[in-house]
């Protein structure tokens, strides 16, 4: 699967999240998955 740190980013609410917080590192997961690739994984 090809990922961008842009797709994320256009998600509602997720800059103001980002923006807002006080962490040194966050963390942001694909928004989707890709059957063959992805299919069935989560972030946990």
């Amino acid at each position: 699967m090809y990922t961008s740190v842009i797709a994320p980013l256009l998600v509602s609410g997720v800059v103001e999240a980002i923006n807002d917080s006080d962490a040194r590192l966050v963390y942001v997961a694909n928004v989707t998955t890709q059957d063959g690739e992805t299919l069935g994984m989560d972030a946990a």
